[in-house]
């Protein structure tokens, strides 16, 4: 039942949806698996293979189940509108962390070192539950969010935006919403602004090429792909009527650098940056 329970959870981790929906009751009054021969193939295995995680995850990541593309199939889709016989990979948004993660690494910001003790660690437990030790807690750093200090109460404004697990709960299964507040936090947080403003100075940094080349920069950083000729077109036109309406505004500050970051911006925004296809 353990290994069962456990290989559930990193199936559902990986493709959406568990083979045991319910992943938190297994019991009787739980939902049926969907393939019950593959859990318990991939929890023999699992033991066989000395309980390792690492093993468990490379076996499922290089089937071919997990390699389908995301791409709609009118004939299959009749059949199994819930894909729940995995016909297709299942289109994916990123976790609060990933998202976080993926705005620092396009920036240029992201620090992979790992961080040393905990700031939590280092405050009395009064001053954590009277809040006043909090501001050491949560001072910037650009770690990954694996190594984000979490205290049960205060998860980050990000993470609870996006869906983090609450830490006061067991959770298998994370809740996916798609919330104003998700795009006004991307509009107006500090972090989004600061991410965007640092990963236009990256795409302008690159010295003896012009717009189109800035563009493509900016799409492969923060899309992995790059611009379509139509897509080119409109950024350098946004570019352009940014700058010139700051400019006429009477701005003083770096039009260039504000327009740029405005653009930065709205690819982080974008569903093609938080969604996995």
């Amino acid at each position: 039942m353990t290994a069962r329970v456990m290989v559930n959870r990193v199936w559902g981790q990986l493709f959406g949806q568990a083979i045991v929906p319910s992943t938190d009751n297994f019991g009787l009054l739980g939902d049926e698996p969907s393939h019950p021969e593959l859990l318990d193939h991939l929890a023999l295995q699992f033991v066989n293979d000395k309980w390792s995680v690492k093993k468990l995850i490379r076996s499922i990541v290089l089937s071919r189940a997990y390699q389908m593309s995301s791409d709609h199939n009118s004939e299959n889709y009749a059949v199994d509108p819930s894909n729940r016989y995995l016909w297709r990979m299942e289109r994916r948004r990123l976790d609060a962390e990933e998202i976080r993660d993926a705005m620092l690494a396009a920036s240029g910001e992201l620090d992979l070192e790992r961080p040393e003790g905990s700031p939590v660690m280092q405050q009395p437990n009064a001053q954590l539950k009277g809040g006043k030790g909090m501001g050491e807690v949560r001072k910037p750093t650009n770690v990954r969010s694996v190594y984000l200090p979490i205290v049960r109460g205060q998860v980050p404004e990000m993470m609870q935006v996006f869906d983090a697990a609450d830490p006061s709960l067991i959770m298998g299964k994370r809740d996916v919403t798609t919330v104003p507040t998700q795009a006004l936090f991307l509009m107006n947080s500090n972090f989004a602004m600061k991410q965007s403003e640092t990963l236009a100075k990256r795409v302008l940094a690159e010295k003896g090429t012009g717009p189109a080349a800035h563009i493509e920069r900016a799409y492969r950083l923060a899309l992995g792909r790059l611009p379509t000729e139509l897509e080119k077109a409109d950024v350098t036109r946004y570019v352009g009527d940014y700058r010139k309406a700051l400019e006429e505004a009477g701005n003083k500050g770096n039009s260039q650098l504000a327009a740029w970051a405005s653009f930065c911006q709205t690819l982080f925004a974008s569903g093609e940056f938080r969604y996995v296809y």
